[in-house]
């Protein structure tokens, strides 16, 4: 179907950036998804074998505690589980760093097209493979930029109140950074060391509007993924009570570790896919700082009416 492009090149307010985000996902949000899913089927794939790693190992040192019954040794499954944990945060984080580019990617060539036809899979995969160095610099530097805002997250909470407004404060405008510069990377060609540096002008000089608008759009995809996870989280929890509390099932009984392996799965593409969709409205915000900012957007479009006449 065909419709007008949501053109973020201009100069937007907060109101105008999240009605534009909401327009761009509505027309964009069925090939994206095919995208996604076909570039990160493999992932899920892994993430449901760590899951079960994870759940296997944690229901057996629950079993092995002797709630019900004496203690057993539970070294193997505490190993299960901690080898299970470790693979799935690094996996993560592959996957996190993946998806950012993925949608930077995607939302690159949607503004560079000429056309309306829908972006092709290959064409963003292509470019993600191009910028794949990068990319792997610029996720690097973000976890030491994230582990330095954290250790002064931990400080300023010594101070009531404002230590935790400013760390959050910081954390939302972290958020914009990373984003606003992935996007930077991707649409401009830029290294990892440039994109954080035009980024960082950028946020800078529009600081509220980005902390406000990843604060926002933040709150929202949180309740609704937690509105998505809350059906499979009531399931999950039940059951557990169940083989807890009342000892119906045995904690290691293959049904109980199945549902809790679905349920973890399913929550870890559904924040994965938030995440992804979420990069688009920093992409947005990149596109009409960079705009409100250089003008070449505008200057293109006169040029062209110029030569029209």
């Amino acid at each position: 179907m065909q419709h007008d492009k949501v053109e973020f090149r201009q100069k937007l307010d907060f109101g105008q950036l999240i009605s534009y985000f909401f327009d761009f996902v509505k027309f964009n949000w069925k090939d994206f998804s095919n995208i996604f899913l076909l570039y990160n089927g493999w992932f899920m794939l892994a993430f449901i074998g760590l899951s079960y790693l994870m759940v296997s190992g944690y229901f057996g040192v629950i079993s092995g505690i002797g709630l019900y019954n004496e203690p057993q040794d539970t070294d193997s499954y505490a190993a299960m589980a901690g080898l299970g944990v470790l693979c799935y945060m690094i996996m993560l984080l592959i996957v996190g760093a993946v998806n950012y580019g993925l949608s930077s990617a995607y939302m690159s060539l949607y503004f560079k097209r000429d056309n309306d036809e829908p972006i092709d899979g290959r064409d963003v995969w292509q470019l993600l493979k191009n910028k794949g160095g990068n990319l792997a610099v610029f996720m690097l530097l973000l976890i030491l930029i994230f582990i330095g805002w954290f250790i002064l997250f931990v400080l300023v909470n010594f101070i009531p109140v404002l230590g935790f407004l400013f760390g959050y404060a910081m954390f939302f405008m972290l958020t914009a950074w990373a984003g606003v510069s992935c996007m930077a990377m991707f649409h401009d060609d830029l290294s990892a060391s440039e994109a954080l540096g035009i980024g960082w002008n950028l946020v800078m000089a529009s600081f509220w509007k980005s902390v406000g608008i990843n604060f926002v759009l933040g709150l929202i995809i949180g309740m609704l993924r937690l509105f998505i996870l809350s059906i499979p989280a009531i399931i999950a929890g039940v059951i557990f009570y169940h083989a807890v509390d009342q000892q119906s099932v045995k904690m290691t009984d293959s049904i109980v570790t199945i549902i809790w392996t679905l349920f973890v799965s399913i929550a870890t593409l559904v924040s994965i896919y938030a995440q992804a969709i979420s990069q688009f409205m920093n992409a947005g915000l990149y596109l009409s700082l960079q705009e409100a900012k250089t003008n070449t957007f505008l200057r293109t479009k006169i040029e062209q009416i110029g030569l029209g006449d």
